[in-house]
């Protein structure tokens, strides 16, 4: 198996070559990098990243999946919420919630994007629901996934 290494000027690191199963996190990665960069202010390299995360996300397979979901569900639901396009990120997780009803992940994120569009009273209902769901883990949340902590 070959294997490249890249350097970030002081660190080598070696990747693995590409297989099927690491396009999902090489997309993520992405994506995590986009909006670092975007949090320091860096728009020429956050649209790097995006252009990149957009191009990766399109090689991950779609029978793939990270943990319960589907890596594609995941995928959509970064590209919307991340480029303020709300209305859509909700369609993303209303469609997650008919798959799996009750998905505190996913009810959390509903209730996020239909608060950035001032659907306050939908949004509460959905919150209520969530508490409900969440109210026995054991790790509170901050984002409707982990990779994105506090989006």
């Amino acid at each position: 198996m070959k294997y490249s290494s890249v350097s970030d000027g002081g660190t080598r690191f070696w990747l693995s070559p590409i297989t099927r199963s690491s396009w999902y996190s090489r997309a993520f990665r992405h994506a995590a990098r986009g909006i670092a960069y975007a949090a320091k202010g860096d728009v020429k390299s956050e649209r790097t990243e995006h252009m990149a995360y957009l191009e990766a996300s399109k090689l991950v397979p779609a029978e793939g999946t990270c943990g319960n979901n589907p890596c594609q569900a995941l995928l959509a639901i970064v590209t919307p919420m991340q480029a303020g396009r709300f209305a859509e990120g909700e369609q993303v997780y209303r469609d997650d919630l008919a798959r799996l009803p009750e998905n505190g992940w996913s009810l959390f994120g509903l209730a996020r994007s239909l608060e950035l569009q001032h659907k306050s009273d939908e949004a509460a209902a959905v919150e209520a629901r969530f508490q409900k769901i969440w109210s026995g883990a054991d790790v509170q949340i901050t984002s409707s996934c982990l990779c994105q902590p506090g989006s």
